[in-house]
């Protein structure tokens, strides 16, 4: 993230508070329109032969379209209902990437995901290969699993009864897109593309994670066995101001790339 901060204090002006909830607004508003008539969808579909032609808002306008699959399912009423939980859901993760990313990260965050989307499609049209993908729900679907990434124990009530911690909805998700993806070569070099900026923030971070969990549990065992020896301490200590979980109860507490931890209060200074 060192380089994204550099780049923060020239490019502010890429900073767009509520970015992805504008989008989601217009994914709602045409999907609305799509369950009615679906054959406008063939306007704003990405085409490369109709953009060479001069139709060039296919460029953009193919990242707002999300199919209505589930209509047949639901019908207008229910596929309405359907999409006004999903707008609350996308308001739900902007509000939380911004507040965790801040605003210039989370709108580059997007920036990327829409010109790898971009690339993609551009590349597979310029090939002569007539299979060029609507964008919308990549889009919504790399939001939802870099929200899953940063708060996986989120809880979502599954058809309003069932809890479900988000991590779980996005590892099904993710499955399904690989799976999608594997079988299809067309698909697959497209979801490259279009997830590459968040698999390139999301390894490092789960495999930082991942160490930053064994040394946690190192400390743990070693803990315990000093208070079986009967040793009084503490298992958590901040490196910097020496505070504890028994002396500040609330405080989180980190462990550094140097192996040592330090307090949420220090941390953020």
């Amino acid at each position: 993230m060192g380089f994204i901060n550099s780049l923060e204090p020239r490019m502010r002006w890429l900073a767009f508070p509520g970015f992805f909830r504008g989008i989601a607004i217009i994914h709602f508003t045409l999907l609305i329109g799509l369950t009615i008539r679906p054959e406008v969808a063939t306007n704003l579909i990405f085409d490369w032969e109709k953009i060479q032609a001069g139709e060039v808002w296919r460029l953009v306008s193919f990242l707002f379209l999300i199919f209505p699959s589930y209509v047949p399912l639901l019908g207008t009423v229910g596929a309405i209902v359907f999409a006004i939980f999903g707008l609350r859901i996308a308001f739900l993760v902007n509000d939380s990437l911004e507040n965790a990313w801040g605003v210039f990260r989370t709108s580059l965050f997007f920036f990327a995901i829409i010109i790898g989307q971009l690339f993609a499609n551009c590349v597979l049209g310029a090939t002569g290969l007539p299979y060029q993908i609507a964008g919308g729900a990549y889009l919504e679907l790399a939001a939802f699993f870099a929200f899953a990434t940063l708060f996986p124990k989120h809880t979502f009530l599954l058809m309003l009864i069932i809890p479900v911690h988000v991590w779980i909805l996005a590892a099904i998700s993710g499955f399904l897109l690989l799976a999608n993806s594997l079988s299809n070569p067309f698909l697959g070099f497209f979801v490259l593309f279009a997830f590459g900026p968040y698999l390139w923030w999301a390894f490092p971070l789960v495999i930082r994670n991942g160490r930053n969990q064994r040394k946690i549990s190192k400390r743990r065992v070693e803990f315990q066995s000093k208070t079986k020896g009967g040793q009084a301490t503490s298992f958590h200590k901040c490196k910097v101001c020496g505070a504890t979980e028994n002396t500040h109860p609330d405080l989180e507490f980190r462990v550094a790339d140097n192996d040592e931890e330090i307090c949420t209060d220090c941390l953020d200074k």
